[in-house]
């Protein structure tokens, strides 16, 4: 795990492997929100970074399918967790739609 110092304040980073939004992908994310809970519960994150790239899966993004993998990480890691997290949108270095779902 990486570890350093951000002003003087250490700091230690998990990163994981990203969250499927598709459906055939259930199984591929519940191994990973186990692997995920587990490591939450042994770390205690005091802050956690969500990012979510919205380039990726063209309309079904729009179309609200990222939700379940939301609620996988609110089921494995409980509610409170957002209470301390950070959620980052991005575009990733492409440009943003021009006029939104089509």
């Amino acid at each position: 795990m990486p570890q350093g110092y951000a002003c003087g304040v250490p700091v230690e980073v998990l990163d994981t492997p990203g969250l499927v939004a598709a459906a055939s992908a259930a199984g591929h994310n519940s191994r990973l929100l186990a692997q995920l809970r587990s490591a939450y519960k042994k770390f205690k994150p005091d802050l956690v970074v969500y990012v979510d790239r919205l380039d990726a899966g063209g309309a079904a993004r729009w179309a609200g399918a990222e939700l379940p993998a939301l609620r996988g990480l609110t089921s494995a890691l409980g509610p409170s967790t957002w209470l301390n997290t950070i959620i980052a949108l991005t575009h990733a270095g492409a440009p943003p739609p021009a006029s939104g779902p089509q």
